[in-house]
Protein backbone atom coordinates (compact mmCIF):
# COMPACT_ATOMS: atom_id res chain seq x y z
CA UNK A 1 0.00 0.00 0.00
CA UNK A 2 1.02 3.72 -0.90
CA UNK A 3 2.47 5.91 2.02
CA UNK A 4 1.58 8.86 -0.22
CA UNK A 5 -1.45 9.36 -2.62
CA UNK A 6 -2.38 11.62 -4.51
CA UNK A 7 -5.86 11.86 -6.67
CA UNK A 8 -7.05 9.02 -8.83
CA UNK A 9 -6.67 10.57 -11.97
CA UNK A 10 -6.35 8.71 -15.34
CA UNK A 11 -4.16 10.38 -17.05
CA UNK A 12 -0.52 10.93 -16.28
CA UNK A 13 2.36 12.50 -18.06
CA UNK A 14 5.43 10.84 -16.59
CA UNK A 15 5.31 7.79 -14.03
CA UNK A 16 9.25 8.13 -12.68
CA UNK A 17 10.72 5.17 -10.20
CA UNK A 18 13.64 3.66 -9.00
CA UNK A 19 14.67 1.48 -6.30
CA UNK A 20 14.83 4.13 -3.58
CA UNK A 21 12.28 7.11 -3.02
CA UNK A 22 13.09 9.93 -0.02
CA UNK A 23 9.97 12.06 -0.04
CA UNK A 24 11.68 13.72 2.89
CA UNK A 25 8.91 14.23 5.41
CA UNK A 26 7.79 16.97 7.07
CA UNK A 27 7.45 16.87 10.92
CA UNK A 28 3.90 15.54 10.71
CA UNK A 29 5.09 12.49 9.39
CA UNK A 30 7.65 11.50 12.19
CA UNK A 31 6.91 7.58 12.30
CA UNK A 32 6.94 7.55 8.70
CA UNK A 33 9.98 4.95 6.95
CA UNK A 34 12.79 7.46 5.97
CA UNK A 35 12.83 6.12 2.48
CA UNK A 36 10.50 3.83 0.52
CA UNK A 37 11.90 1.09 -1.87
CA UNK A 38 10.47 0.16 -5.78
CA UNK A 39 8.09 3.67 -5.82
CA UNK A 40 7.76 5.60 -7.83
CA UNK A 41 6.47 9.53 -8.70
CA UNK A 42 3.60 10.04 -10.98
CA UNK A 43 3.96 13.49 -12.69
CA UNK A 44 0.88 15.84 -14.05
CA UNK A 45 1.52 18.86 -15.31
CA UNK A 46 4.30 20.90 -13.58
CA UNK A 47 3.40 18.59 -10.24
CA UNK A 48 3.25 15.50 -8.15
CA UNK A 49 0.30 13.77 -8.94
CA UNK A 50 1.19 11.08 -6.48
CA UNK A 51 4.00 9.00 -5.06
CA UNK A 52 3.05 4.83 -5.43
CA UNK A 53 4.45 1.56 -5.40
CA UNK A 54 5.82 1.18 -8.49
CA UNK A 55 3.75 -1.79 -10.20
CA UNK A 56 0.68 -0.14 -8.73
CA UNK A 57 1.76 3.49 -10.56
CA UNK A 58 2.30 1.17 -14.05
CA UNK A 59 -0.88 -0.21 -13.52
CA UNK A 60 -3.11 2.81 -12.98
CA UNK A 61 -1.06 4.69 -15.48
CA UNK A 62 -0.88 2.69 -18.57
CA UNK A 63 -0.62 5.37 -21.25
CA UNK A 64 2.34 7.57 -19.29
CA UNK A 65 6.13 8.02 -20.25
CA UNK A 66 7.56 5.43 -18.22
CA UNK A 67 11.05 6.04 -16.74
CA UNK A 68 12.93 3.27 -14.75
CA UNK A 69 16.10 4.01 -12.70
CA UNK A 70 16.99 0.57 -10.92
CA UNK A 71 20.82 1.79 -9.61
CA UNK A 72 18.80 5.12 -8.35
CA UNK A 73 17.58 7.22 -5.33
CA UNK A 74 14.89 9.85 -6.06
CA UNK A 75 15.18 12.85 -3.82
CA UNK A 76 13.93 16.58 -3.85
CA UNK A 77 16.32 18.64 -5.75
CA UNK A 78 18.66 20.39 -3.49
CA UNK A 79 17.92 23.86 -2.23
CA UNK A 80 20.84 26.73 -2.49
CA UNK A 81 19.79 28.95 0.14
CA UNK A 82 22.16 31.41 -0.46
CA UNK A 83 24.91 32.13 -2.92
CA UNK A 84 26.26 35.01 -5.37
CA UNK A 85 25.64 33.23 -8.52
CA UNK A 86 27.50 35.72 -10.79
CA UNK A 87 30.56 35.72 -8.96
CA UNK A 88 31.44 32.25 -10.38
CA UNK A 89 33.42 34.18 -12.69
CA UNK A 90 35.43 35.39 -9.89
CA UNK A 91 36.47 31.82 -8.61
CA UNK A 92 40.04 31.96 -7.46
CA UNK A 93 40.62 35.10 -7.19
CA UNK A 94 42.28 36.43 -3.89
CA UNK A 95 42.60 32.68 -2.25
CA UNK A 96 43.95 32.63 1.01
CA UNK A 97 43.48 36.28 1.80
CA UNK A 98 41.64 37.47 4.92
CA UNK A 99 38.33 38.75 4.48
CA UNK A 100 38.94 42.76 4.53
CA UNK A 101 41.73 41.83 2.19
CA UNK A 102 39.78 40.38 0.02
CA UNK A 103 36.83 42.28 -0.43
CA UNK A 104 38.88 45.61 -0.51
CA UNK A 105 42.07 44.73 -2.88
CA UNK A 106 39.88 42.26 -5.39
CA UNK A 107 36.47 41.64 -5.15
CA UNK A 108 35.33 45.27 -4.58
CA UNK A 109 37.85 46.98 -7.33
CA UNK A 110 36.74 44.09 -9.97
CA UNK A 111 33.07 44.81 -9.69
CA UNK A 112 33.83 48.73 -10.04
CA UNK A 113 35.40 47.82 -13.45
CA UNK A 114 33.74 44.69 -14.99
CA UNK A 115 30.07 43.70 -13.63
CA UNK A 116 27.36 44.85 -15.84
CA UNK A 117 24.33 42.84 -17.56
CA UNK A 118 27.17 40.82 -19.69
CA UNK A 119 28.89 40.16 -17.10
CA UNK A 120 26.22 39.03 -14.80
CA UNK A 121 24.43 36.90 -17.36
CA UNK A 122 27.57 34.63 -18.04
CA UNK A 123 28.44 34.84 -14.94
CA UNK A 124 25.09 33.42 -13.44
CA UNK A 125 24.91 30.89 -16.65
CA UNK A 126 28.23 29.36 -15.29
CA UNK A 127 26.60 28.92 -12.00
CA UNK A 128 23.26 27.61 -13.11
CA UNK A 129 25.31 25.08 -15.07
CA UNK A 130 27.01 23.83 -12.08
CA UNK A 131 24.19 23.73 -9.95
CA UNK A 132 22.10 21.75 -12.40
CA UNK A 133 24.29 19.38 -13.27
CA UNK A 134 25.32 18.74 -9.16
CA UNK A 135 21.65 18.29 -8.57
CA UNK A 136 20.55 21.94 -7.08
CA UNK A 137 16.83 23.03 -8.39
CA UNK A 138 16.37 26.26 -6.81
CA UNK A 139 19.09 28.78 -5.74
CA UNK A 140 18.59 32.00 -3.32
CA UNK A 141 20.55 34.56 -4.86
CA UNK A 142 21.82 37.84 -4.00
CA UNK A 143 23.57 40.07 -6.58
CA UNK A 144 23.02 43.23 -8.81
CA UNK A 145 21.41 43.19 -12.01
CA UNK A 146 18.83 40.57 -10.33
CA UNK A 147 16.51 40.77 -13.57
CA UNK A 148 19.35 39.11 -15.72
CA UNK A 149 19.79 36.79 -13.68
CA UNK A 150 16.02 36.22 -13.56
CA UNK A 151 15.99 35.95 -17.23
CA UNK A 152 19.41 33.17 -17.05
CA UNK A 153 17.48 31.03 -14.76
CA UNK A 154 13.75 31.10 -16.71
CA UNK A 155 15.89 30.34 -19.74
CA UNK A 156 17.76 27.25 -18.37
CA UNK A 157 14.44 26.17 -16.36
CA UNK A 158 15.89 26.96 -13.00
CA UNK A 159 13.92 27.57 -9.75
CA UNK A 160 14.79 31.16 -8.11
CA UNK A 161 14.59 33.39 -5.30
CA UNK A 162 16.32 36.68 -6.63
CA UNK A 163 17.64 39.30 -4.14
CA UNK A 164 16.70 42.81 -4.95
CA UNK A 165 19.67 44.10 -3.20
CA UNK A 166 20.40 47.34 -1.78
CA UNK A 167 23.39 49.21 0.14
CA UNK A 168 23.95 52.94 1.15
CA UNK A 169 26.45 53.60 -1.83
CA UNK A 170 26.11 53.91 -5.53
CA UNK A 171 27.70 51.00 -7.86
CA UNK A 172 27.23 50.55 -11.57
CA UNK A 173 24.16 48.71 -10.71
CA UNK A 174 22.25 52.19 -9.46
CA UNK A 175 23.17 55.67 -8.30
CA UNK A 176 22.03 54.74 -4.63
CA UNK A 177 19.11 53.34 -2.16
CA UNK A 178 16.02 55.26 -3.96
CA UNK A 179 17.46 53.66 -7.39
CA UNK A 180 17.63 50.65 -5.77
CA UNK A 181 14.38 50.34 -3.98
CA UNK A 182 13.23 51.53 -7.96
CA UNK A 183 14.71 49.12 -9.65
CA UNK A 184 13.48 46.45 -6.79
CA UNK A 185 9.82 47.59 -7.85
CA UNK A 186 10.38 47.12 -11.19
CA UNK A 187 11.59 43.42 -11.28
CA UNK A 188 8.56 42.40 -8.73
CA UNK A 189 6.49 43.86 -11.57
CA UNK A 190 8.45 41.97 -14.58
CA UNK A 191 8.01 38.88 -12.28
CA UNK A 192 4.82 38.88 -11.60
CA UNK A 193 3.74 39.92 -15.39
CA UNK A 194 5.63 36.53 -16.57
CA UNK A 195 7.11 38.68 -19.36
CA UNK A 196 10.52 36.43 -18.91
CA UNK A 197 10.38 34.34 -21.53
CA UNK A 198 11.10 30.25 -21.42
CA UNK A 199 13.39 28.65 -23.57
CA UNK A 200 11.26 26.34 -24.59
CA UNK A 201 8.46 27.51 -23.40
CA UNK A 202 7.03 24.70 -20.88
CA UNK A 203 3.42 24.50 -21.89
CA UNK A 204 2.21 22.79 -17.84
CA UNK A 205 4.00 25.48 -15.94
CA UNK A 206 1.91 26.74 -13.31
CA UNK A 207 3.92 27.01 -10.50
CA UNK A 208 6.14 30.20 -10.70
CA UNK A 209 10.09 30.08 -11.28
CA UNK A 210 10.44 32.95 -10.15
CA UNK A 211 9.93 34.90 -6.79
CA UNK A 212 11.78 37.75 -4.98
CA UNK A 213 12.93 39.11 -2.17
CA UNK A 214 14.47 42.07 -0.39
CA UNK A 215 17.96 42.25 -0.21
CA UNK A 216 19.96 44.35 1.88
CA UNK A 217 23.78 43.46 1.64
CA UNK A 218 24.73 43.54 5.82
CA UNK A 219 24.80 46.22 8.56
CA UNK A 220 27.84 47.47 7.99
CA UNK A 221 26.63 48.12 4.21
CA UNK A 222 22.84 49.48 4.98
CA UNK A 223 21.92 52.18 7.96
CA UNK A 224 19.38 51.79 10.20
CA UNK A 225 17.07 53.95 8.03
CA UNK A 226 17.02 51.87 4.88
CA UNK A 227 16.55 48.68 7.32
CA UNK A 228 13.73 49.86 8.16
CA UNK A 229 12.57 51.08 4.99
CA UNK A 230 13.46 47.67 3.35
CA UNK A 231 11.80 45.87 6.62
CA UNK A 232 8.74 47.69 5.83
CA UNK A 233 8.76 46.90 2.36
CA UNK A 234 9.21 43.67 2.82
CA UNK A 235 6.28 42.99 5.40
CA UNK A 236 3.64 45.22 3.17
CA UNK A 237 4.68 43.30 -0.16
CA UNK A 238 4.64 39.54 1.74
CA UNK A 239 8.07 39.00 0.99
CA UNK A 240 11.50 38.03 2.48
CA UNK A 241 14.52 39.67 3.53
CA UNK A 242 17.86 38.17 2.84
CA UNK A 243 20.34 39.71 4.31
CA UNK A 244 24.53 38.48 6.09
CA UNK A 245 24.98 38.38 9.45
CA UNK A 246 27.47 37.74 12.17
CA UNK A 247 29.63 36.62 9.62
CA UNK A 248 32.84 37.21 11.70
CA UNK A 249 34.04 38.04 15.19
CA UNK A 250 35.20 41.13 14.05
CA UNK A 251 31.99 42.55 12.56
CA UNK A 252 30.46 41.74 15.94
CA UNK A 253 33.03 43.41 18.16
CA UNK A 254 33.52 45.99 16.11
CA UNK A 255 29.79 47.60 15.96
CA UNK A 256 30.15 46.44 20.53
CA UNK A 257 32.65 48.95 20.44
CA UNK A 258 31.39 51.23 17.60
CA UNK A 259 35.28 50.72 15.24
CA UNK A 260 34.42 53.32 12.73
CA UNK A 261 37.96 51.97 11.62
CA UNK A 262 36.77 48.42 10.98
CA UNK A 263 34.95 47.81 7.63
CA UNK A 264 32.22 45.44 9.00
CA UNK A 265 31.36 47.88 11.73
CA UNK A 266 27.70 48.16 11.70
CA UNK A 267 26.47 51.44 10.33
CA UNK A 268 24.25 52.45 13.48
CA UNK A 269 25.16 54.45 16.58
CA UNK A 270 23.65 51.43 18.76
CA UNK A 271 26.70 49.98 20.19
CA UNK A 272 26.50 46.73 20.68
CA UNK A 273 25.75 43.50 18.10
CA UNK A 274 24.17 44.14 14.52
CA UNK A 275 21.46 41.10 15.74
CA UNK A 276 20.74 42.95 18.40
CA UNK A 277 19.94 46.08 16.82
CA UNK A 278 17.67 44.44 14.21
CA UNK A 279 15.42 44.02 17.66
CA UNK A 280 16.02 46.96 18.73
CA UNK A 281 14.41 48.46 15.83
CA UNK A 282 11.68 46.07 15.65
CA UNK A 283 12.77 44.17 12.40
CA UNK A 284 13.74 41.09 13.62
CA UNK A 285 10.96 38.75 12.27
CA UNK A 286 9.70 35.57 10.86
CA UNK A 287 10.38 36.80 7.24
CA UNK A 288 14.07 37.53 7.95
CA UNK A 289 16.94 34.54 6.61
CA UNK A 290 19.91 35.66 8.03
CA UNK A 291 23.09 34.27 6.79
CA UNK A 292 26.35 32.63 8.36
CA UNK A 293 25.28 33.84 11.88
CA UNK A 294 28.91 32.00 12.74
CA UNK A 295 29.58 34.45 15.84
CA UNK A 296 26.24 34.01 17.91
CA UNK A 297 25.79 34.02 22.14
CA UNK A 298 23.02 31.82 23.44
CA UNK A 299 21.07 34.95 23.88
CA UNK A 300 21.18 35.37 19.90
CA UNK A 301 19.86 31.99 19.54
CA UNK A 302 16.94 32.55 21.54
CA UNK A 303 16.23 35.59 20.16
CA UNK A 304 15.89 34.11 16.82
CA UNK A 305 14.06 31.35 17.75
CA UNK A 306 11.52 33.70 19.63
CA UNK A 307 11.07 35.38 16.42
CA UNK A 308 10.80 32.67 14.68
CA UNK A 309 13.87 33.77 11.80
CA UNK A 310 15.58 31.23 9.37
CA UNK A 311 19.33 30.61 9.73
CA UNK A 312 21.69 29.80 6.75
CA UNK A 313 24.99 27.92 7.18
CA UNK A 314 27.44 27.92 4.90
CA UNK A 315 30.22 25.84 6.05
CA UNK A 316 32.52 26.03 2.71
CA UNK A 317 32.92 29.59 3.06
CA UNK A 318 32.65 30.04 6.78
CA UNK A 319 35.75 27.50 6.62
CA UNK A 320 37.65 28.87 3.72
CA UNK A 321 37.57 32.33 5.01
CA UNK A 322 38.70 31.50 8.38
CA UNK A 323 35.33 33.20 9.81
CA UNK A 324 34.56 30.10 12.74
CA UNK A 325 32.46 26.98 13.41
CA UNK A 326 28.63 28.05 12.61
CA UNK A 327 27.05 26.42 15.97
CA UNK A 328 24.42 23.98 14.04
CA UNK A 329 23.48 21.82 17.16
CA UNK A 330 22.99 24.55 19.24
CA UNK A 331 20.63 26.16 16.43
CA UNK A 332 18.63 22.71 15.31
CA UNK A 333 18.46 21.64 19.71
CA UNK A 334 16.53 25.34 19.83
CA UNK A 335 14.51 24.12 17.04
CA UNK A 336 15.76 27.37 14.52
CA UNK A 337 14.79 26.35 10.84
CA UNK A 338 18.80 26.10 9.57
CA UNK A 339 19.14 25.78 5.69
CA UNK A 340 22.25 25.05 3.66
CA UNK A 341 23.84 27.23 0.87
CA UNK A 342 27.56 27.46 -0.70
CA UNK A 343 27.92 31.48 -0.28
CA UNK A 344 29.38 32.23 -4.15
CA UNK A 345 32.35 30.59 -5.85
CA UNK A 346 34.74 33.19 -4.95
CA UNK A 347 34.53 31.90 -1.70
CA UNK A 348 34.20 28.61 -1.79
CA UNK A 349 34.92 27.34 -4.76
CA UNK A 350 32.64 25.85 -5.97
CA UNK A 351 28.88 25.43 -5.85
CA UNK A 352 28.08 21.70 -4.46
CA UNK A 353 25.46 20.86 -1.76
CA UNK A 354 26.87 17.68 -1.59
CA UNK A 355 30.22 18.93 0.35
CA UNK A 356 27.75 21.72 2.08
CA UNK A 357 26.09 18.42 3.45
CA UNK A 358 29.24 16.66 4.47
CA UNK A 359 31.00 19.31 5.69
CA UNK A 360 27.91 20.62 8.13
CA UNK A 361 27.68 16.87 9.39
CA UNK A 362 31.29 16.31 10.16
CA UNK A 363 31.89 19.90 11.44
CA UNK A 364 28.88 19.44 13.71
CA UNK A 365 30.24 16.13 15.00
CA UNK A 366 33.58 17.41 15.51
CA UNK A 367 33.25 20.61 17.28
CA UNK A 368 30.92 19.26 19.91
CA UNK A 369 32.77 15.81 20.20
CA UNK A 370 29.26 13.88 19.39
CA UNK A 371 29.17 11.80 16.73
CA UNK A 372 25.22 10.90 17.48
CA UNK A 373 24.85 14.82 17.53
CA UNK A 374 22.70 14.69 14.54
CA UNK A 375 22.02 12.15 11.70
CA UNK A 376 22.45 11.75 7.85
CA UNK A 377 18.41 12.33 7.46
CA UNK A 378 18.43 16.08 9.52
CA UNK A 379 21.25 17.22 6.92
CA UNK A 380 19.60 16.43 4.25
CA UNK A 381 16.73 18.01 5.60
CA UNK A 382 18.50 21.35 5.44
CA UNK A 383 19.48 20.99 2.26
CA UNK A 384 15.94 20.44 1.13
CA UNK A 385 12.49 21.28 3.10
CA UNK A 386 14.50 23.01 5.38
CA UNK A 387 15.66 25.66 2.32
CA UNK A 388 12.59 25.73 0.64
CA UNK A 389 11.02 26.86 4.60
CA UNK A 390 14.24 29.53 4.58
CA UNK A 391 12.31 30.53 0.98
CA UNK A 392 9.39 30.69 2.61
CA UNK A 393 8.48 28.46 -0.46
CA UNK A 394 8.08 25.00 1.81
CA UNK A 395 4.32 24.45 1.17
CA UNK A 396 5.60 23.73 -3.20
CA UNK A 397 8.99 22.86 -2.52
CA UNK A 398 11.17 20.49 -0.45
CA UNK A 399 9.76 17.29 0.15
CA UNK A 400 8.44 14.91 -2.41
CA UNK A 401 4.49 15.16 -1.69
CA UNK A 402 1.23 15.35 -4.07
CA UNK A 403 0.48 18.51 -5.17
CA UNK A 404 3.89 19.54 -5.00
CA UNK A 405 6.25 21.22 -7.66
CA UNK A 406 7.64 18.40 -9.21
CA UNK A 407 11.42 19.04 -8.63
CA UNK A 408 13.42 16.46 -8.03
CA UNK A 409 17.00 14.44 -8.97
CA UNK A 410 17.91 10.73 -9.18
CA UNK A 411 20.95 10.00 -7.66
CA UNK A 412 22.69 6.82 -8.84
CA UNK A 413 23.74 5.29 -5.83
CA UNK A 414 23.83 1.34 -5.68
CA UNK A 415 26.55 0.89 -7.58
CA UNK A 416 28.82 4.18 -6.58
CA UNK A 417 32.12 3.68 -6.16
CA UNK A 418 32.27 5.86 -3.29
CA UNK A 419 28.60 4.70 -2.21
CA UNK A 420 27.95 0.79 -2.75
CA UNK A 421 26.75 -1.61 -0.80
CA UNK A 422 24.15 0.71 -0.14
CA UNK A 423 22.95 -0.48 3.52
CA UNK A 424 21.52 2.99 4.79
CA UNK A 425 20.44 5.33 1.66
CA UNK A 426 20.36 8.57 3.56
CA UNK A 427 24.33 8.02 4.90
CA UNK A 428 25.33 6.92 1.09
CA UNK A 429 23.69 10.24 -0.11
CA UNK A 430 25.20 12.90 2.90
CA UNK A 431 28.58 10.84 3.44
CA UNK A 432 29.66 9.57 0.09
CA UNK A 433 27.57 10.86 -2.76
CA UNK A 434 28.54 14.04 -5.14
CA UNK A 435 27.68 15.81 -7.95
CA UNK A 436 29.08 12.85 -10.44
CA UNK A 437 26.31 10.64 -9.30
CA UNK A 438 23.34 13.02 -10.12
CA UNK A 439 22.34 11.37 -13.72
CA UNK A 440 18.82 13.09 -13.73
CA UNK A 441 17.29 16.89 -12.79
CA UNK A 442 13.39 17.68 -13.41
CA UNK A 443 11.98 20.76 -12.41
CA UNK A 444 8.56 21.21 -12.61
CA UNK A 445 8.32 17.88 -14.15
CA UNK A 446 10.85 19.08 -17.04
CA UNK A 447 13.63 17.12 -17.65
CA UNK A 448 16.82 19.59 -17.56
CA UNK A 449 19.78 16.98 -17.14
CA UNK A 450 18.87 13.79 -18.41
CA UNK A 451 22.07 11.24 -18.48
CA UNK A 452 24.19 13.76 -16.88
CA UNK A 453 24.01 16.18 -19.77
CA UNK A 454 22.65 19.81 -19.24
CA UNK A 455 19.24 19.80 -22.01
CA UNK A 456 18.76 23.42 -21.46
CA UNK A 457 22.84 25.08 -21.40
CA UNK A 458 24.97 24.87 -24.21
CA UNK A 459 28.11 23.80 -22.23
CA UNK A 460 30.52 24.49 -25.87
CA UNK A 461 28.85 28.20 -25.94
CA UNK A 462 29.59 28.65 -22.33
CA UNK A 463 33.17 28.10 -22.00
CA UNK A 464 33.77 30.16 -25.02
CA UNK A 465 32.19 33.29 -22.89
CA UNK A 466 34.09 31.70 -19.88
CA UNK A 467 37.04 32.10 -21.51
CA UNK A 468 36.30 35.62 -22.68
CA UNK A 469 35.83 36.43 -19.06
CA UNK A 470 39.07 34.63 -18.11
CA UNK A 471 40.76 36.68 -20.39
CA UNK A 472 39.87 39.85 -19.50
CA UNK A 473 40.34 39.50 -15.34
CA UNK A 474 43.66 38.56 -16.27
CA UNK A 475 44.61 41.63 -18.21
CA UNK A 476 43.39 43.83 -15.41
CA UNK A 477 45.44 41.35 -13.28
CA UNK A 478 48.25 42.27 -15.22
CA UNK A 479 48.17 45.79 -14.03
CA UNK A 480 47.74 44.98 -10.16
CA UNK A 481 50.02 47.31 -7.67
CA UNK A 482 53.29 45.46 -5.90
CA UNK A 483 50.47 44.25 -2.75
CA UNK A 484 48.65 42.43 -5.90
CA UNK A 485 45.59 44.84 -5.15
CA UNK A 486 43.69 45.47 -8.39
CA UNK A 487 42.36 48.50 -6.61
CA UNK A 488 44.99 51.25 -8.51
CA UNK A 489 44.97 49.36 -11.95
CA UNK A 490 41.32 49.08 -12.50
CA UNK A 491 40.46 52.50 -13.15
CA UNK A 492 42.88 52.74 -16.29
CA UNK A 493 41.98 49.34 -17.41
CA UNK A 494 40.55 49.58 -21.05
CA UNK A 495 37.30 48.18 -21.37
CA UNK A 496 35.88 44.94 -24.21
Amino acid sequence: MALVRGSARSVAQQVVAARWLLPVWDETHANEPLWLEDHALVLEGDRIAAVLPREEAWKRYPSAERVCLSEHALLPGLINAHTHAAMSLFRGLGDDQALDTWLRSVIWPLERELVDEHFVRDGSMLAVAELLRSGCTTLNDMYWYPEVTAQVCREAGMRAVLGMVVVDFPSRYGSGPEEYFQKASRLTQIIAEGTLKDSPENPHREIPLMESSYAPHATYSVSEEILREVGKRAMDEGRRVHIHMHETAAEVKASQTLDRGVLVCHRSEFAGAPLDNLERLGLLAANWTLVHMVHVTDAHIELVRRRGASVVHCPASNLKLGSGVFPLTKMLDARINVALGTDSAASNNRLDMWAEMRLAALLAKGSTGRSDCLTAYQVLRMATIQGARALGLDHLLGSLEPGKAADFIAVRVADGLSTMPVHDVCSALVYGAGPDQVTDVWIGARRVVHDGVLQTISQAKLVERIRHWHQRIRTLGSRRGEDGSYAATTRHASRN
